[in-house]
């Protein structure tokens, strides 16, 4: 037998604590109606600051939105207007060859305008094409669910 006196023994207590942490988050400019609120019981005047300043950013993409929509449309026409003038040129050259006894070289000169042209369209038309799909894909990944 042992003649040590038993050691007391401590009673272990395991405490936890939980904190549960909340996010809220929105898109758009305007807060929902029930922050809003609260932003104006906090500092009065804030909801109509909030609306004025998302009033102000849609104008803003307004304008530079009709500023970029005016410039692709100015290239287009541009882009028309300069192979026009181009193909025009080219054409010329080839009746010149031609008529001074250049007839190979003037056809070919032709041919290889119109070759250029119609590889630009089918290019152009893929380009936008593309862009079109890309966009509507994306537009149908952002709209929430």
């Amino acid at each position: 037998m042992n003649n040590q006196p038993a050691k007391p023994q401590a009673d272990v207590v395991l405490h936890s604590r939980q904190s549960i942490e909340t996010a809220t988050s929105w898109t758009g400019p305007i807060p929902p109606p029930d922050a809003l609120e609260r932003y104006e019981a906090i500092l009065p005047g804030t909801a109509d600051r909030i609306l004025s300043m998302a009033e102000t950013q849609m104008e803003h993409r307004i304008q530079l939105e009709k500023k970029v929509v005016g410039g692709d449309s100015i290239r287009s026409y541009l882009g028309i207007v300069s192979a026009l003038i181009i193909s025009l040129a080219i054409i010329a050259a080839s009746i010149y060859l031609i008529s001074k006894g250049y007839s190979w070289e003037g056809v070919s000169l032709i041919g290889i305008d119109l070759v250029g042209l119609v590889f630009v369209f089918v290019y152009g038309t893929r380009v936008r094409r593309a862009e079109r799909e890309y966009k509507a894909e994306t537009m149908s990944q952002a709209r929430p669910r």
